[in-house]
């Protein structure tokens, strides 16, 4: 009796140290054998949409300017609907979901390749000589020295920094480095990059080659934990890649590139117009998986280019931009415009025309309605059901266009900024 009674305490003793165990471990931590981490925690993008838009505030930096500043970055957003974005006066900019200045900080920096602020819900990622997190009131919670060219933050809170000596380190909301790759070629050069939604990171590298005197592009995919999972030098010639056709927010398991066809001059001696004959030759569409296995391909003979990046929604689905231009005719004057659904096997789910241009790729609310900007005489701002098909148009006054895609708040307003203005606007 006494030795079972034994065994049964050390079986609840086993019991009650493995519930410990578990209730103690909690998503967003990393761990090796001698250290644990904290990642950081993303925004949500399940924002809720905006169904009676109206200009709510505008706000025109600095106040006693003697000059255009354009914001250098695109407007962010925290929980609460504040804003934030850095001008390109350099100074980090904190407005309240009422449109007043909470706080600003001089000589701050946009990443090389990236054109807008990470923030998260433990602070705002932004660069003034060292990579700083700063809190929500504007104070410093840590500050990294080393130089870093970009960062970017993966779905999973892993904070990706690429550094000037070549080096890519893994750094959590602690300001810790949790690990470090030293494989990326000394001489590739970072242009962009985007997720999956397994955290894994697809960087855009250019990588020029000495031998040669030519060069290419390549993706180099990273896995959260620093693992380099391949290396892959992209199709076709180095000049027929178009580098600003990126995804705009977290794939899952395939993504699209563009390529123009255009073959160059037949000479060295020959004079030549890349940028006329790049538009007016036939580009093509790949889809790849995430091994880097081309899974279909679509070709597009229309004049023009993809100027700007792509959307994916929840259900896997591609929404695409294209103004197509009459590149035989003097100022190339624009033919029709084009916002283009394809699934993810390659099927043209939808397509709508239009007569004026399409500023901006859509930014989804949480219900696949999309938000963006036309250059159009009756309206400019916009929101779509997701068979494109319009919810509401809205004209935003003394707006010159729109420089980013259009930001969505968790509290349900729209932050836009305009080109060849000092101006933030905010709908509701």
């Amino acid at each position: 009796m006494l030795k079972c009674t034994k065994i049964m305490t050390l079986m609840v003793v086993a019991t009650l140290f493995s519930i410990s165990f578990v209730s103690c471990s909690k998503i967003g931590t990393q761990s090796d054998s001698k250290n644990s981490f904290t990642l950081f925690t993303p925004i949500s993008t399940d924002y809720p949409s905006v169904d009676n838009p109206n200009l709510a505030w505008t706000y025109h930096w600095p106040e006693d300017y003697d000059s255009v500043l354009e914001a250098s970055t695109a407007p962010a957003t925290d929980l609460d609907g504040n804003c934030y974005f850095i001008g390109h006066n350099s100074y980090l900019y904190a407005l309240s979901p009422s449109g007043e200045v909470r706080w600003n900080k001089k000589d701050y920096y946009r990443p090389l390749s990236v054109d807008k602020l990470t923030i998260t819900e433990e602070g705002i990622l932004a660069e003034s000589g060292s990579l700083q997190l700063i809190s929500f009131d504007g104070e410093i919670i840590w500050e990294i020295d080393s130089m870093l060219r970009d960062y970017y933050l993966a779905p999973n809170g892993t904070l990706f920094c690429f550094t000037l000596d070549k080096k890519v380190l893994g750094i959590d909301a602690k300001g810790k480095t949790m690990w470090s790759t030293k494989d990326i070629p000394q001489k590739m050069s970072l242009e962009g990059a985007f997720f999956d939604s397994n955290s894994n990171g697809y960087f855009v590298m250019y990588c020029p080659e000495t031998d040669t005197q030519k060069s290419h592009y390549c993706i180099v995919s990273i896995s959260p934990t620093g693992d380099i999972r391949w290396n892959k030098r992209l199709p076709h010639n180095r000049g027929d890649f178009i580098n600003e056709f990126l995804p705009n927010n977290t794939i899952q398991d395939t993504f699209l590139l563009a390529y123009t066809t255009d073959s160059g001059p037949e000479s060295e001696n020959e004079e030549y117009d890349y940028y006329t004959m790049e538009r007016k030759e036939e580009k093509i569409l790949e889809a790849y998986n995430l091994d880097f296995e081309k899974v279909w391909e679509v070709k597009v003979p229309r004049m023009g280019i993809y100027e700007d990046r792509y959307a994916v929604s929840k259900e896997n689905n591609f929404t695409i931009v294209f103004n197509e231009v009459d590149m035989n005719t003097h100022n190339s004057p624009l033919i029709n415009s084009y916002l283009t659904c394809f699934s993810k096997e390659g099927t043209k789910m939808w397509e709508r025309a239009f007569d004026y241009s399409i500023a901006t790729c859509p930014t989804f609310d949480a219900h696949q309605n999309m938000y963006l900007w036309f250059y159009s005489t009756d309206y400019n701002l916009c929101s779509m059901n997701p068979d494109g098909s319009f919810r509401w148009t809205y004209y935003l006054e003394h707006s010159n266009g729109c420089k980013f895609p259009v930001t969505l708040s968790p509290v349900g307003s729209i932050f836009t900024t305009s080109r060849y203005q000092s101006l933030m606007f905010c709908v509701k």
